[in-house]
């Protein structure tokens, strides 16, 4: 799907990695990316408070594109449990909440027409 193949554009541009691409499922998730820094850290939970995680989900409805978005960090690391277990939402007004608003607002500017929704647990 065109919109991920952008998500992944904007958030390489961001400064960021992208971890995992499938554009014909139409998902992307980045690296981890400590918003201190404003780099990419390799997500070795060195400093969680301050890593975050970008997840943007396409899913083709009606003949146009729904992207979802969300923007997680981990409240621990655990190797016994499977890493998604150990991550959350971040709240409205984090900075990895900002950074996130920032790559949306640009691909809701490539594509006027799309419409983006909260992840589960986010306020519309």
């Amino acid at each position: 799907m065109a919109v991920i193949t952008s998500a992944a554009q904007e958030v390489r541009s961001a400064g960021l990695t992208v971890a995992l691409l499938d554009t014909a499922e139409g998902y992307l998730v980045s690296g981890w990316y400590d918003f201190l820094r404003r780099t990419a850290v390799s997500g070795d939970g060195r400093d969680i408070d301050h890593e975050v995680r970008l997840r943007f989900f396409a899913d083709p409805t009606g003949g146009k594109t729904r992207l979802a978005a969300e923007c997680v960090r981990r409240i621990a690391v655990d190797p016994s449990e499977p890493e998604h277990d150990m991550e959350r939402m971040v709240g409205d007004s984090t900075p990895g909440r900002v950074l996130l608003d920032s790559i949306v607002a640009r691909l809701k500017a490539a594509y006027p027409s799309a419409a983006v929704r909260p992840a589960a647990g986010q306020a519309p």
